[in-house]
């Protein structure tokens, strides 16, 4: 049944035609013969035949005498329609490769996919929705593919998308984003290299290239490397991991269990995983770094892993990030061992787990086996999760049955509708840092005693103005150039019981100075000019000062800013260190 679904929307227009014609030739057979009765004239089914088929040919008269014959009224009237449409039809189809070619001449702002697997499709989907034009590059170039790019509202070009031709085809000059989802990492690679080159031939400052990198260790120093980089890029790129991603708004949607200390819950500090992936991992490592940041030091959690090979799983996990040892223990089980996940024995009564979370790759087998947990656990309160790519008939039908089993209840998360949006990939580790910035300035001027009512920045960053956002995200990317000269670098941080990075005085000052220039030359740029006083309306601003004609309490803002960057560095999971052979103190002037 499928596969005839499969092939009808493929081939839906023609199976249309043949169905549309084969009535009209009924309808024209059977008035002809009528014809040919009632006035007598010879005719066989040779003639009958011939006469219907003269109805598809546009300079077919009409017989004399045709009133009350209805059926041959109709079919004359409607076989010129069908050959119109045919014909219109068949020549758009033929020129619309050109016709799309000649579009995409005038694309600007648009968004590029390559690769339209799962995540590409669902991205092209999203861009659509939030008003962007998309083009897809994929090598498959299948009817089934092409069908589905369509109803994405998409427009696609086959071929391998790391070709430079094929990008330039894509409008990559004009383009805002590019998004690399192929499923080798290497492929990705190439088309991010692909990317500089033509940016190098073609200046692309509008242009944004995010390239998905599964392995979460390569990703992380990736973004280490990127973010305080030596080689000028042409183009901004962002490093992204879906996992990491998904993991992320995983621990948003269903915590485990609070992370901040509660001394009245009934909640145990034990959640279950079943299967092991990416996600799962990103979802362990995050949720044990929000434990540890958020508990008191000795406090402990426990995790049932169940899953093949979940010893060895566990093992390698304390090996790349040593810190999980001092903030939760792992129960190995086999993923079929419902009682040992449930802990229903009653030697475990009271240890079990208050949330499992189903993780296996397959969709169907995630819900099928969070079913069966479900059956199990019989009547000890646990919260079920079961991880799905897409929020789907299936799934939302298992959701609502499971309503009614008493305490066990079952969420569906749907990892890639999460992910693979606009608002989620967008959200980089640049804009997360900016973020970051704007609630340090809000909690600095707090402290200070400003409020809203005196100081109309210090709102959330939801309701930020997009020129204050530009201000932060400016800040964030200038980041790496005062590290730089500071002879630091930034590197993934996979022990957060680390002492966390401290600048040397002159350091503070020669960053804090950087900063202020950086800052007089942005406010400068968007037209800002000096004045004694802080006027919006006006566009003037008394700080817009050489450094050393700086008040010292405006000296101290970017000193502050400058002393917490090892904090705000360490919120999005990497740590600045020294380069002994970099610049130091003042030597970076």
């Amino acid at each position: 049944m499928s596969t005839l679904k499969a092939i009808f929307r493929i081939f839906w227009f023609p199976l249309l035609v043949v169905a549309v014609f084969g009535f009209i030739a009924i309808l024209g057979y059977l008035g002809w013969e009528a014809y040919y009765r009632r006035f007598g004239i010879e005719h066989n089914i040779s003639k009958i035949v011939y006469s219907t088929l003269q109805l598809f040919t546009l300079d077919a008269s009409p017989p004399q005498r045709m009133a009350g014959n209805v059926k041959l009224q109709w079919a004359m009237f409607l076989a010129p329609l069908l050959i119109t449409y045919t014909a219109f039809q068949s020549i758009y189809f033929l020129l619309r490769e050109r016709l799309q070619w000649l579009g995409r001449l005038f694309l600007k702002n648009h968004v590029i996919i390559c690769g339209f697997g799962k995540r590409g499709e669902a991205l092209a989907r999203s861009f659509k929705e939030g008003g962007y034009k998309v083009i897809v590059i994929d090598p498959a170039g299948t009817p089934g593919i092409q069908s589905r790019c369509h109803k994405a509202g998409a427009l696609m070009l086959c071929g391998q998308a790391e070709s430079e031709t094929l990008l330039r085809e894509a409008r990559l000059d004009r383009a805002k984003y590019l998004f690399a989802v192929c499923g080798d990492e290497r492929v990705n690679a190439n088309i991010a290299f692909a990317a500089e080159q033509l940016s190098r031939e073609s200046p692309c400052d509008q242009l944004t290239c995010f390239i998905h990198i599964v392995n979460r260790a390569f990703h992380r120093l990736l973004i280490g490397k990127m973010l305080v980089g030596s080689r000028p890029l042409h183009c901004r790129f962002e490093l992204f991991n879906l996992p990491e991603t998904a993991a992320l708004a995983l621990i948003r949607e269903h915590p485990p269990f609070p992370v901040v200390s509660e001394s009245q819950t009934s909640m145990p500090d034990h959640f279950a995983i079943v299967g092991y992936s990416s996600l799962a991992e990103n979802f362990i490592v995050h949720f044990a770094r929000l434990w540890w940041e958020n508990r008191n030091i000795g406090d402990t959690f426990k995790i049932t892993l169940a899953t093949a090979n979940a010893v060895h799983h566990i093992k390698r996990l304390h090996q790349r990030y040593p810190a999980l040892a001092s903030v939760c223990s792992f129960d190995p089980v086999r993923e079929d061992n419902f009682e040992a996940i449930v802990n229903r024995t009653p030697a475990t009564a009271g240890q079990s787990p208050g949330k499992i979370y189903v993780c296996l790759e397959e969709p169907t087998e995630s819900l099928t086996l969070a079913l069966e947990l479900q059956e199990k656990a019989g009547s000890i309160p646990v919260s079920i999760v079961a991880v799905v790519d897409h929020l789907d008939g299936l799934s939302s039908l298992c959701q609502s049955l499971s309503k009614d089993s008493g305490n066990v209840g079952m969420n569906i998360f749907p990892a890639m509708d999460r992910t693979c949006g606009a608002d989620p990939l967008l959200a980089s580790i640049r804009e997360r840092l900016a973020r970051a910035i704007h609630e340090d300035y809000v909690l600095q001027q707090q402290r200070s005693g400003h409020s809203v009512a005196d100081n109309k920045s210090m709102v959330s960053w939801a309701v930020l103005s997009e020129s204050d956002r530009d201000s932060n995200r400016q800040q964030a990317e200038h980041i790496s150039t005062k590290l730089k000269k500071a002879g630091l670098s930034i590197e993934p941080s996979t022990d957060w019981r680390e002492q966390r990075f401290t600048f040397r005085e002159e350091e503070i000052e020669d960053l804090a100075r950087l900063e202020h220039e950086r800052w007089v030359q942005e406010r400068t740029a968007s037209g800002v000019k000096y004045g004694p006083v802080k006027d919006k309306k006006e566009n003037t601003n008394p700080c817009l000062v050489p450094w050393n004609e700086l008040p010292e309490d405006e000296k101290e803002k970017d000193r502050d800013s400058v002393r917490n960057l090892p904090l705000l560095i360490g919120m999005v999971g990497f740590k600045i260190v020294r380069d002994p052979d970099g610049f130091r103190g003042k030597e970076s002037r």
